[in-house]
């Protein structure tokens, strides 16, 4: 990588940002590309140097992220330099020249399939007269990128019925979005984020609440997966250090530690109750804490290997469901508030035996009747939305509306049944 950034920073004219120049960038660091301009964050796919082929595991941490007048280069979460530029989509080919401190560094450019390819000389031997048939074939060094926002899910809003989906929330930094729930009055929206343009994952992830339209974004600091109290005053989140389960009050304050052994926290409605899995000898079970009587039980008779993040208590508060790995069969279940003896039902696979994969987050209908979830079909390899009756009686149907082929996670159904949140990755423009 030490090779990399040597040749990228000669060719742009470099320079190291000081922790405020990188504060400064991040706020105006870009969204989603528009047409007709390089506007976006763009991930390197390749990348040949002088005639030599950079391996994938450095290309793939090189970033550019264009601004209406900027350019900003990443290698993995290390912000490393800036350039001003200007592009030239008319000419033939299309050019582009960065500056910085006066110098300036003359290339061209080619939009093509959704895929941007720059081409440069070192200094002094002006513009490439050409885009070259074989990469690094006319130019001293030749980039490919694909769209790096193209990548990560960003948070979503649709009508029930599949209709009408679009962005619902931005961030100029916090570039992945998942967890998504919404208070139960329906004025608020929970979810977490994290820093995908700066190359972190999940594990580095924040709180966010915003307005039901997108507005008032407020980061609450360091966890995931949050689920609001019936009142909206207080949040249940997980966190991953110090790991366990959390609460919080709704604005951030108050941490409190619940259990250090927890995951996955969500909080019964009607009832000052909040459910997680837990692992002990034996497997996985769920456990619900009374937070008023500080006790707490056990759901289940039968052990899982595992059970993932993301169950959902169904809006009347009597029946939790999850997805459990059990002798290698994942299974879509539901479990009565008080436990496994008041009632438990195995919806998928025996509903829908040919069902591929189940995902985790699920969202209940108002009603409490249905449950939403995604899943990966022997016709549909996309996490493709169906509604499963929750009583096992009507066969599994697709969610109308919605386009095959479109990747759909972290569903929660607002409580006036009117929408549906879901993470996704943008689509092309």
């Amino acid at each position: 990588m030490q090779r990399v950034r040597q040749v990228l920073l000669m060719c742009i004219a470099g320079v190291w940002l000081s922790s405020g120049q990188a504060a400064a960038l991040a706020a105006e660091a870009p969204g989603a590309s528009t047409p007709g301009s390089l506007r976006g964050p763009w991930r390197a796919v390749s990348m040949v140097d002088h005639g030599h082929r950079v391996g994938q595991a450095e290309v793939r941490q090189l970033m550019f992220a264009f601004s209406d007048k900027t350019i900003t280069m990443r290698i993995g979460p290390k912000l490393l330099a800036e350039t001003a530029y200007t592009i030239d989509a008319k000419a033939k080919p299309a050019s582009i020249d960065m500056t910085f401190q006066g110098q300036a560094t003359p290339g061209i450019y080619a939009l093509t399939d959704g895929k941007l390819r720059i081409c440069l000389n070192d200094l002094g031997k002006g513009r490439p007269t050409k885009t070259p048939t074989e990469p690094g074939a006319d130019c001293d060094v030749d980039l490919l990128f694909t769209p790096a926002d193209r990548e990560w899910s960003v948070l979503h809003i649709m009508n029930a019925d599949g209709s009408d989906p679009r962005v619902l929330v931005t961030h100029p930094v916090y570039t992945s979005h998942g967890s998504a729930e919404w208070s139960s009055d329906g004025s608020k929206i929970g979810f977490d984020a994290w820093r995908s343009i700066y190359g972190e994952n999940y594990v580095a992830a924040h709180l966010f609440v915003c307005s039901a339209d997108g507005g008032g974004l407020k980061d609450l600091g360091p966890g995931a997966m949050p689920s609001w109290s019936p009142d909206g005053k207080r949040i249940t989140f997980s966190c991953y250090d110090p790991r366990g389960v959390w609460t919080m009050n709704a604005d951030g304050t108050g941490r409190e530690l619940l259990d250090a052994q927890g995951w996955g926290a969500e909080w019964r409605p009607k009832r000052d109750e909040i459910s997680y899995s837990v692992y002990q000898s034996g497997g996985a079970n769920i456990r619900v804490r009374d937070l008023a009587k500080g006790t707490s039980r056990d759901l289940l008779d039968d052990r899982y290997e595992q059970i993932y993040w993301g169950m959902a208590w169904s809006p009347d508060g009597q029946w939790l469901a999850f997805k459990g790995v059990s002798e290698q069969r994942t299974e879509l279940a539901v479990v009565h508030a008080e436990g496994h003896g008041k009632g438990f039902r195995v919806l998928l696979p025996k509903a829908m035996p040919d069902v591929k994969d189940i995902m985790q987050g699920f969202a209940w209908s108002p009603d409490s009747r249905q449950i939403l979830v995604g899943l990966i079909t022997p016709d549909n390899p996309a996490r493709h939305l169906y509604l499963i009756d929750a009583e096992g009686k009507v066969p599994p149907k697709p969610l109308p509306g919605l386009r095959k082929g479109r990747w759909h996670n972290d569903v929660a159904w607002s409580p006036d049944g009117k929408h549906i949140l879901f993470t996704s990755p943008r689509e092309p423009q």
